[in-house]
């Protein structure tokens, strides 16, 4: 009798519930791309600290796309987050660009109003390389704050390793900035033949380490590097900053090699 009690019920629907499989746990990627995406766009209009933003934001960016990776799959749940963390860090690494780019054209704007401020040194453009600034002049070039004065003072003929044509620049600069600073850390010197860049040469008996050499604030130094020559067409030599966002030419002179 017990027994067709218990088949009765069964019949009328008091069956045990069949087990359902748990749905797929959120992915942890996405949501520390979020994350990470939403410190990167927060942070990314404060000057100095958005290059530590820019890095989160690229952080956060390959988050997201592991996120999305694992989600399309079925293994996570959140794509949709993922997708957005990949959004915010996006938008993150565009701001940091823009506003850096704004804030370094206000500085060189600073620093031109004061260079335009200042009487210009003028060069001569001979072979001999006489135009080498006074001390009348340096002075008033680090009273305007220019970080770098760079005189080029002459041009030798000569031949690398090898035996091809080369010349040898002579330069004399002084170190206006707060640190003490290597020529070739702090110059970028370029020489041009027919309006093309020369490719640096190998000389003997030339001191190339001296433009490795620091030089402490308000001190000068005389350097020397060595250029191939194409022909025997006018060399032109420029002189700029090697960190600069405008590139002007802080000293250029032209020489005859002929």
């Amino acid at each position: 009798m017990g027994t067709n009690s218990n088949y009765q019920t069964d019949q009328t629907g008091y069956q045990p519930a069949q087990q359902q499989a748990a749905p797929p746990s959120m992915t942890i990627a996405g949501v520390v791309g979020l994350i990470a995406g939403i410190v990167a766009l927060a942070t990314s209009f404060m000057p100095i600290i958005n290059n530590i933003s820019f890095f989160v934001a690229l952080i956060g960016a390959v988050f997201a796309i592991v996120g999305i990776v694992s989600s399309s799959k079925g293994k996570r749940r959140g794509k949709a987050l993922s997708i957005a963390a990949l959004i915010v860090s996006a938008l993150a690494v565009v701001v940091v660009l823009a506003s850096q780019s704004f804030y370094s054209a206000a500085i060189d704007e600073a620093f031109d109003t004061d260079t335009n401020n200042s009487a210009p040194v003028e060069s001569t453009d001979d072979a001999s390389g006489v135009g080498a600034p006074t001390e009348a002049q340096k002075n008033e070039a680090a009273s305007a704050e220019v970080p770098y004065v760079v005189s080029i003072d002459n041009c030798e003929l000569t031949t690398d390793y090898e035996g091809n044509p080369a010349i040898v620049v002579t330069y004399t600069w002084t170190n206006n900035s707060e640190n003490a600073q290597a020529f070739d850390v702090a110059i970028d010197d370029k020489a041009f033949q027919n309006g093309v860049q020369l490719d640096f040469a190998v000389v003997d008996g030339m001191d190339a380490s001296a433009s490795w050499n620091e030089v402490k604030p308000g001190s000068t130094n005389t350097v020397q590097q060595a250029f191939l020559l194409d022909d025997q067409s006018d060399v032109t030599i420029e002189c700029t900053e090697l960190f600069s966002f405008d590139n002007t030419i802080i000293a250029e002179k032209t020489f005859s090699v002929a």
